[in-house]
């Protein structure tokens, strides 16, 4: 109970004064969306969590947070090695993730560690489908929780679940990453079954919520992506696969940046959205 209290009493001003800031910086920290936007807010719950959890906790939770804050403000900063400072960052930050989980919990554990950053960071992009996505997650995970780990990670994201239920925040790179481990490790102990149903739990849902509760993922299929007639699991793929790493993964595959012919079962299976480059930074330069 104390530990949730001091998450509680210390996130609520410390995110009240991140958006501030972020909002009088006026830079890549805040979007120009929704009325405008800060983006990055996630770096304080993160690390409040990773202050008071156990340090087998903390240090992949603060590595996503860190790395993830360097991708919000430098992200589009291109590197020698042919990627933007934010790939090499994130990509960084997820690696420590893998190799820290596989260590001190198992293998599996290591694996969706080092995977989640990735439906997290897409769920993320719209208002409520990361709030509703973790809560479905954690509920989903009851049998694996440590009780007090869980009221910390929640009671530091309170405030920032009241400005996303009206759309004026956002986690970004730093917070989508951190908090979501966060909430895998307290939801699961590190369990490697736990770990699997909170992934799969996560992903279930933030595509649910973005394709069929508040549907613009639909409508970014349709119009941006040009999928006629879009199926669930289309918003699944678009979930696991899309954004700039998995345009660059599919860039280097069976990426394609034309919609393929294929048949019903195909369909339904979402092969379209699979296979299909989406319209990130990485992808519109594959585009070209």
């Amino acid at each position: 109970m104390h530990a949730m209290l001091v998450a509680l009493v210390a996130s609520a001003p410390a995110t009240l004064a991140a958006c501030a800031i972020f909002k009088f910086l006026d830079g890549p920290l805040y979007e120009p969306v929704r009325g405008g936007t800060p983006r990055g807010v996630g770096v304080i719950p993160a690390l409040i969590y990773a202050y008071l959890a156990p340090l087998t906790h903390g240090v992949p939770v603060a590595a996503h947070a860190v790395l993830g804050f360097v991708d919000d403000a430098l992200g589009r900063t291109p590197t020698r090695f042919g990627v933007e400072v934010g790939h090499l960052a994130r990509g960084t930050a997820m690696l420590v993730a893998f190799g820290w989980c596989w260590w001190k919990f198992h293998p599996i554990t290591g694996l969706v560690a080092g995977f989640l950053p990735q439906p997290a960071n897409i769920v993320d992009m719209q208002p409520r489908a990361f709030t509703f996505a973790a809560l479905t997650a954690t509920v989903a995970t009851l049998p694996w929780w440590n009780p007090t780990l869980v009221s910390v990670a929640w009671a530091a994201l309170i405030p920032y679940v009241l400005l996303d239920l009206k759309g004026r925040v956002m986690l970004g790179d730093a917070g989508n990453a951190s908090v979501a481990t966060a909430l895998l490790l307290a939801c699961t102990r590190g369990d490697p079954i736990g770990s699997i149903a909170f992934l799969i739990s996560f992903t279930l849902a933030g595509a649910f919520y973005r394709f069929k509760v508040e549907p613009r993922l639909r409508e970014y299929l349709e119009e941006r992506l040009e999928i006629e007639d879009p199926t669930l699991m289309d918003a699944v793929w678009d979930v696991l696969t899309g954004g700039a790493l998995g345009d660059l993964i599919k860039a280097k595959t069976f990426g394609r940046t034309e919609v393929p012919e294929c048949g019903r079962l195909a369909r339904l299976l979402g092969y379209r959205r699979l296979v299909l480059i989406g319209r990130s930074t990485v992808g519109e330069r594959v585009r070209r």
